[in-house]
């Protein structure tokens, strides 16, 4: 049994560290995507004067928004994890260890669903920067060739 916890303690500790680095992820993620819906904005304005292929643009701009709004629900998740992770190290370190052992089992429940959750995210905002990127690169490419 003490094996046991100790075990669950010591994976609790590393996946406190990927659950920063998670949270790292999606903060840079929301950064770039607004930099990036701003540089088209400014793109727009002073390079070309009259541009083709606009709803490349408009593609674009509604992908890193979603990659945006994806990001920002996504970031509060990686601290929840880490706060359920703490409580959960607490309770494994009392006295009563079979307590402990079914309260934690309640608590990775609680976990795994918030990792689903940040699953889905990851994968709407992955796969809509890209197409924002790509799209964007289509509009980039049009316009420079004429």
């Amino acid at each position: 049994m003490i094996e046991k916890l100790k075990e669950l303690l010591e994976s609790m500790e590393k996946m406190k560290e990927v659950q920063r680095i998670v949270y790292d992820y999606f903060k840079h993620l929301t950064t770039l995507s607004t930099g990036l819906i701003l540089i088209i904005v400014a793109f727009l304005e002073k390079v070309f004067s009259d541009p083709i292929g606009i709803p490349y643009v408009v593609i674009s701009v509604i992908c890193f928004a979603l990659c945006l709004i994806g990001s920002l629900l996504a970031l509060p998740s990686p601290g929840n994890i880490i706060l359920y992770m703490t409580a959960m190290r607490i309770s494994l370190q009392g006295e009563d260890a079979e307590k402990a052992i079914k309260e934690g089992d309640k608590t990775m429940k609680v976990i795994n669903k918030t990792v689903n959750r940040m699953k889905i995210y990851d994968h709407v905002t992955r796969y809509s920067f890209l197409a924002g990127i790509i799209a964007f690169l289509i509009f980039a490419g049009i316009n420079f060739f004429n």
